[in-house]
């Protein structure tokens, strides 16, 4: 079967390997849609990912129909459509260095359980937004990582599939004001159709000074200059200047999740954050309870 690879830096590859066959305890799938993640770039950038550098199987955002049910495996059966957390496969990842990707012809689940590996779906659901279930659910984590209360307000960096699923989940947790940067037009008119408050194009607007309008002023004697009231914000673009925008502008107490890949290490002023008392969360993956779409 067919299946891309990473082959070496900056190097991707349809290249042919041996199909996975199933056992008594097993479902063998199909694939119909996956996306490509911000972090599948950063594979191939690097050359892959060890052990397998040079040979990393790609993709971690699939959509699938059910080809064949092993003897002991039950709740599923031949013809469902499912997806995939990715995260759970008792042999390793799916993508992301493990020894099968969802770019692929076709994938193995071994020691398969429902709920845990593989959730079925409507058949009525398109394979393209059966496949948006992995990085809503890692959006919707993000979320839910920043703590976010009611009233709170929000700006999330980068408004494309993550970015734009943290709109969708701030709404949901009935914040008082979301606002997207990003300097893509299109997405920022995505972003307000979907339920953004206000949009910033930061290749056009000083994203300070446009907050502190659109957030309030919230500078001190303890943090002087432009310190918007903004509560939250989320990374989720993965832009260099966005830390450093970020360390600069919040005020005391503020909250900053970072969900996005960066290629490439940034320093970042921790000092200056001590000082300001301002959290920072890694927010990378997801747990189950996210996949499944519970808070």
């Amino acid at each position: 079967m067919k299946s891309v690879h990473v082959t070496g830096i900056d190097t991707v590859q349809w290249i042919e390997v041996e199909k996975p066959q199933a056992g008594p305890a097993d479902v063998l799938l199909a694939m119909k849609a996956c996306g490509i993640c911000g972090s599948d770039a950063m594979y191939a950038h690097v050359g892959g990912i060890l052990p397998r550098q040079g040979a990393t199987p790609l993709g971690h955002e699939p959509a699938a129909e059910v080809i064949e049910v092993g003897s002991t495996v039950e709740g599923i059966a031949v013809g469902d459509h499912v997806v995939i957390d990715t995260m759970a496969f008792s042999d390793g990842l799916l993508g992301s260095g493990g020894a099968q990707g969802a770019l692929s012809e076709f994938v193995v689940v071994r020691d398969a359980e429902v709920g845990r590996q593989l959730r079925v779906i409507p058949r009525h659901i398109p394979w393209e937004v059966a496949a948006l279930n992995e990085p809503m659910a890692v959006a919707l984590h993000a979320v839910n990582r920043t703590k976010p209360t009611s009233g709170n307000k929000v700006v999330i960096f980068g408004a494309g599939p993550i970015g734009l699923g943290a709109v969708l989940g701030y709404r949901r947790q009935g914040v008082g004001s979301i606002v997207v940067v990003d300097i893509l037009p299109a997405r920022l008119e995505t972003a307000k159709k979907i339920g953004a408050d206000a949009v910033i194009n930061s290749a056009e607007e000083n994203v300070g000074e446009r907050l502190v309008e659109l957030h309030g002023d919230a500078s001190s004697m303890l943090t002087p200059g432009v310190r918007p009231g903004t509560d939250i914000y989320l990374d989720a673009a993965g832009v260099p200047a966005i830390p450093e925008t970020v360390t600069s502008i919040a005020k005391h107490g503020a909250t900053y999740g970072i969900v996005a890949t960066h290629k490439r290490p940034r320093r970042a002023q921790l000092r200056q954050h001590a000082h300001h008392r301002a959290e920072h969360r890694l927010l990378h993956g997801l747990p189950d309870r996210d996949l499944r779409g519970h808070r």
